[in-house]
């Protein structure tokens, strides 16, 4: 045994692998476990660098070792329910989640991340909004809210609106936000992003460049990020991220602005009462359908979502089905949406539209055995691989759009529906069905086509959603109309309208305002 050796290996692949000399990393790490075999930190470290190789299964037999060596050890626990999402095992993620949480309840990323992870489930909605605010109250119960918020209670006066996020590149957030931002009203509204993106690109620069103010807060403890938004006086304080990664609700918690609102980046309810308000349209959240939710829902006159087409999209080209003489269904949904009910579903379309094939494209598909467990669900419903073509990632984003090519007809995951991956379907001329679910996440879907008029490729039930989708197949007409006319059609739409859209969201943050000044006078 030579600890000290080993920790120098260690920290020396720790050294490379921060500057992605991953194969130098990993052999720096064997060379721990080889002075000391039970040096549990190498295990885990190797795993991680596997899994950012996308070699997924590898990595989770890395952390099962280091796991073994250190059983109540939460960085292993954690790494491995987090590849296990990256594999779509969102049940035994979230076996592993709970396991974080029973042995340290204050772990917020593990705690957040199985909030997120609940949402690709089947569970009530009455269940995952309980364990949402099982979650709010033991943040509040823990911070004490900021007191005495200085700010003009001017009615109509200029707004000071402040964006958090770490997603301040290109992202699925920025395509629905950039244009809000582009086309915010400089004279009703001062905008201050809060960026914790560590990645930077041009959409970065163009963001910036949009903002009245910006601000890098990667460095920022949740303290001073609050601090800093106070002294802003920020106005009203938008959270992109709700429960997903990277996010900072417990500055929300703080409460550093006297109006807050989530939106955009996040399905659910933040699950805390000093969260004001969350945005929606009343396709997402219908008044009789409405779930249990901590904020006042604020729902816009039509969809809830701006999207921006890429700049760089090729051209809409004739459906393969012409030349294959075949019909190609597709989905490129993350594979954590991909459960085995929408494998179900998929299968009984496959199967009930002869010589059809089935396109996937996801990142992990990069990982073998993830493909061969997918080759699997849909062999046991008598479908060859030869019908099926799975896709792990493209050379550009260019490339990627140019994969809808290659599909005729899009298929929508349950419960928890696509979005950018949607718009950039309809707008690459491939038409997608949507199952109506009984949560936010599963009417995304809904809203979309709702919002450019598709209401024949809404589906309320699984029967109805194989049927659209078997006559669709045999319409060549209708698909071939539908290849042309999509992108047209959500160019002209309530989706693609960022002034009308941003003038709407503007109006629900004067009415946010006008609510609390006239509180305040009370």
């Amino acid at each position: 045994m030579d600890e000290k050796n080993s920790n120098y290996y260690n920290k020396l692949g720790n050294e490379y692998f921060s500057k992605n000399l991953r194969k130098k990393a990993i052999n720096s790490y064997q060379q721990a476990l080889r002075l000391n075999p039970g040096y549990y930190p190498a295990y885990n470290n190797i795993g991680l660098v596997l899994n950012d190789i996308g070699d997924y299964s590898n990595a989770m037999a890395y952390f099962e070792q280091a796991i073994d060596l250190n059983a109540n050890d939460i960085s292993h626990l954690y790494n491995m329910a987090h590849t296990l999402e990256n594999v779509g095992n969102i049940k035994e993620a979230l076996h592993y989640l709970e396991r974080i949480i029973h042995l340290c309840p204050n772990f917020q990323k593990a705690y957040s991340s199985l909030l997120s992870a609940l949402n690709y489930t089947f569970s009530y909605a009455q269940v995952i909004y309980d364990t949402h605010i099982k979650w709010g109250n033991q943040i509040e119960s823990s911070i004490v809210p900021i007191e005495n918020i200085k700010v003009d209670k001017e009615p109509n006066r200029i707004l000071r609106v402040g964006y958090v996020s770490p997603d301040f590149y290109r992202h699925s957030v920025t395509y629905f936000f950039e244009p809000i931002l582009t086309n915010h009203n400089k004279q009703e509204v001062y905008t201050v992003c809060y960026s914790d993106s560590s990645n930077t690109d041009n959409f970065t620069k163009r963001l910036m460049a949009s903002a009245n103010q910006w601000h890098d807060c990667r460095q920022m403890n949740d303290d001073d990020l609050a601090n800093l938004i106070q002294k802003d006086q920020i106005d009203i304080l938008v959270d992109l991220s709700g429960h997903t990664a990277k996010n900072r609700l417990l500055v929300f918690a703080r409460k550093p602005a006297p109006i807050q609102v989530t939106y955009l980046g996040y399905v659910n309810t933040s699950g805390l009462s000093r969260m004001d308000y969350r945005i929606v349209d009343k396709w997402t959240d219908p008044i009789e359908k409405v779930h249990p939710h901590t904020e006042t829902l604020v729902r816009l006159p039509n969809t809830f979502l701006c999207y921006s087409p890429p700049e760089d999209s090729p051209p809409v080209v004739k459906e393969p089905m012409i030349i294959n003489n075949y019909v190609t269904f597709g989905s490129f949904n993350a594979i954590k949406k991909i459960n085995d009910a929408t494998v179900d579903l998929w299968a009984q379309i496959i199967n009930a539209v002869p010589s059809s094939r089935l396109y996937l494209k996801c990142h992990a598909f990069i990982d073998q055995p993830t493909r061969e467990n997918y080759y699997k669900k849909f062999n046991a419903y008598g479908i060859s691989n030869n019908r099926l073509i799975f896709n792990a990632f493209t050379h550009s984003f260019s490339d990627h759009l140019a994969q809808y090519h290659l599909i005729d007809i899009g298929l929508d995951t349950y419960p928890y529906n696509g979005t950018t991956t949607t718009c950039e379907a309809l707008w690459m001329g491939v038409p997608v069905i949507t199952l109506d679910s009984d949560r936010h996440a599963g009417r995304v879907g809904l809203s979309i086509l709702q919002s450019i008029g598709l209401k024949g490729l809404i589906a309320y039930t699984e029967k109805e959603y194989i049927d659209i989708a078997v006559s669709l197949a045999n319409n060549v007409e209708l698909i071939s109309q539908l290849r042309q006319s999509l992108r047209p059609l959500l160019s002209s739409s309530a989706l693609c309208n960022a002034s009308e859209f941003t003038h709407s969201l503007e109006s629900a943050y004067r009415e946010m305002w006008y609510r609390y000044c006239r509180v305040s006078k009370t």
